[in-house]
């Protein structure tokens, strides 16, 4: 990734660095019973001329025996209570948040917010007064860092000529005192520590005189507008 850093003055001159089923009954048929049949049975028969006799065989007499009926099982309820079929959730999703705010806006993102937090922390370190949040410098600094990500250049000349005075006067404020820009750099430490790392920008973020500072971004592209006011 290359990431690129320039800062200007009032007096410079604009500088560029690179760094769910079914149930049926259940049923069954009656089982069918066998007749009982009867062994034959042998008893002593008496002959008139002897007192001795052979006994004989009879024929035994079948007697059928009434088949008791089995009673049919009465069908099984199986209970078939279908599930409740859970309610979609009411619940809708949480837009994502768009990446940059927009250009108008005054209020600073979180990127933006902490390179200015970071900014006065460097500036207590020299012993500096805090800058105060200055709603018109935002809306330059952003517009400046957008229009570079969009075009495709890196300068503080914008394409139409204008210088970062010019774009900060555009706001209707006229206390411009400075200009950071950087391009490359993923989050607001790693910018900061960029333009602390080069003497232009740490001079203009150092500077006791300047009162006012505005942040802006856009895909990573950064720009810190000061003032005098």
């Amino acid at each position: 990734m290359v990431v690129v850093l320039a800062g200007c003055g009032p007096s410079e001159k604009p500088v560029a660095l690179p760094p769910e089923a079914d149930v049926s009954p259940v049923s069954s048929q009656p089982e069918e019973v066998a007749d009982p049949t009867e062994e034959p049975t042998t008893g002593p028969a008496e002959d008139a001329k002897s007192p001795k006799a052979t006994p004989t065989k009879t024929k035994a007499v079948k007697k059928k025996t009434p088949a008791r009926p089995v009673p049919t099982p009465k069908p099984v309820k199986t209970s078939t209570r279908p599930k409740p079929t859970p309610k979609p959730s009411s619940t809708r999703p949480t837009p994502k948040p768009s990446q940059a705010p927009p250009v108008g806006s005054t209020t600073m993102n979180s990127r933006e917010e902490q390179v200015f937090v970071l900014t006065n922390a460097e500036r207590a370190k020299a012993g500096c007064p805090a800058l105060r949040r200055e709603p018109k410098l935002v809306i330059s600094a952003r517009a400046h860092s957008k229009d570079m990500a969009v075009n495709n250049y890196f300068s503080h000349t914008s394409q139409d000529g204008s210088s970062p005075w010019d774009r900060i006067k555009r706001t209707g404020y006229t206390g411009g005192a400075a200009e950071n820009i950087a391009a490359g750099y993923t989050s607001a430490k790693a910018v900061m520590d960029g333009w602390m790392n080069s003497a232009g920008h740490r001079a203009n973020i150092l500077n006791c005189d300047l009162k006012a500072l505005g942040v802006g971004w856009y895909d990573n592209y950064w720009t810190q507008n000061f003032g005098r006011s």
